[in-house]
């Protein structure tokens, strides 16, 4: 263990994070900077061929390379440092503050479709940057993506090229090859599994990622047919236009998959444009969680709305009257996109960042009348802006813990865990503040846009 040692006279290890088949890594810090930021050191394990020292060296510069080239993205990681002593390479990097998705992707629990398309559009724009530099993850795993604190964007981290300097073996014809695939097995495409790793090999992995999200299943538990095909997940509630996306993502034969993540990325574009079912969640979502979070946002229980609404909402008021909480909570999802789409430029119904400032103030204030009106105040979007305050939370910051806290203050978290829409209460026993509601909300509460539009609002 390297626990307090201080490597180039300036990186003290701190504590010692985890242990791979390819070394060790630690946590350190920069002696040399002021307040002495936190940093990540990676210690390859040191390789038992001493003939192939100098050969590992050449490569290690180049990998090293390659990884500097590759922090120049805001969602990988950058490379501070790296240096060799005693034949042993070091890596110094960026630390990430957050959690990997081995959280948030949990056997036995199932995320919706809404929520698996999001994720994956998120790790192939982040891949799109690496395929287009010609290079190759390797290693592509929910424990290799994090989700970063400060801003809830994923980083993509732990590139696998670098992991084949301390496997590297002199073959009978004086060749130097690894010894063993880096990567994962259980993620690993058949191809790279055979020493031939292609980026269509990182396209396979993240569908397997992908299928272990949208099915609940532990990896291991994804059956495979006599020809290497993936079978059985198609028996999941799944659409078809992401069930033929995922097929080609994990086909045996790397012929048939996509070629690389633009590819990939392209036909899950596809599918948002053709499916209105993605856009809603993504949308409410957006519109639900920022106006949880609004602290000015303070509408007068019998405020009378301004006329000339948007929405039409006699549906809802039915609903509500009766009590029938998961018809009222669908009735605001239309509204909210018809006014959305009714606004939009160019008429889709897409809660986009500049469609914020246009989202008209009388329907959101008479929408979150109805919902105190019907259900003795117990949900409303003001009761979630309170619980959101009272669990320490600050408008225009993001802190996971007391997110977390709201989320399960409000009924939104349940052991650790966010639900999806299936999953929401539509009881009257439920939370304050649990209703409205819909999915994506952490993914959406983070970002202040929303924030100038709602302090108008509770102005007028």
């Amino acid at each position: 263990m390297l626990i307090n040692t201080i490597l180039l006279g300036r990186y003290k290890i701190t504590k010692f994070l985890g242990e791979g088949g390819f070394g060790e890594t630690y946590l350190a810090v920069d002696m040399a900077l002021p307040g002495h930021p936190q940093c990540v050191v990676k210690k390859l394990k040191k390789n038992p061929h001493p003939e192939v020292l100098e050969i590992a060296r050449r490569l290690f510069e180049t990998e090293a390379k390659t990884l500097y080239k590759l922090g120049e993205h805001e969602q990988i990681p950058q490379l501070l440092a790296h240096f060799e002593e005693d034949g042993e390479f070091y890596l110094v990097q960026e630390f990430v503050k957050g959690h990997d998705l081995d959280k948030e992707i949990i056997p036995g629990k199932r995320l919706d479709e809404t929520s698996v398309i999001q994720l994956l559009q998120e790790i192939l724009e982040i891949l799109k940057y690496v395929h287009n530099n010609n290079i190759i993850h390797r290693d592509l795993k929910p424990s290799n993506l994090m989700r970063r604190e400060k801003d809830n964007k994923l980083v993509m981290i732990d590139f696998g090229a670098v992991k084949e300097l301390s496997v590297l073996s002199i073959n009978k014809q004086g060749k130097t090859t690894p010894t063993i695939a880096v990567g994962t097995p259980i993620y690993m495409a058949p191809e790279q599994a055979n020493g031939f790793p292609k980026l269509c090999s990182d396209i396979y992995a993240i569908g397997i990622i992908a299928i272990q999200a949208i099915t609940g299943l532990h990896p291991q538990e994804i059956r495979r047919d006599n020809t290497g095909e993936i079978i059985g997940w198609e028996n999941f509630q799944i659409s078809k236009q992401l069930a033929n996306v995922l097929k080609k993502m994990v086909r045996y034969d790397y012929k048939e998959r996509y070629k690389n993540a633009t590819e990939a990325l392209q036909a899950l574009v596809g599918i948002s444009s053709k499916q209105r079912k993605f856009p809603v969640k993504v949308i409410v979502g957006s519109v639900f969680a920022a106006i949880a979070g609004i602290s000015l946002f303070a509408i007068i229980k019998n405020q009378v709305p301004q006329p000339e609404l948007i929405g039409n909402y006699n549906q809802l008021e039915k609903h509500l009257k009766s009590q029938d909480w998961q018809k009222a909570n669908q009735e605001t999802i239309d509204i909210l996109l018809e006014i959305t789409k009714q606004n939009s430029e160019d008429g889709e119904a897409f809660f986009k960042v500049d469609e914020i400032e246009k989202f008209p103030c009388k329907d959101l204030v008479n929408l979150n009348q109805l919902w105190q009106k019907y259900s003795q105040e117990k949900f409303s979007f003001s009761v979630q802006k309170s619980k959101y305050e009272e669990t320490g939370n600050v408008i225009g910051e993001y802190k996971e813990n007391t997110f977390n806290e709201f989320g399960k203050t409000v009924g939104w978290q349940q052991e650790g865990i966010w639900i999806s829409d299936q999953e929401l209460n539509f009881s009257s026993e439920a939370l304050p503040g649990h209703l409205p509601s819909s999915t994506i909300l952490r993914d959406t509460l983070r970002k202040g846009e929303l924030f100038s539009r709602m302090n108008v609002c509770s102005r007028n």
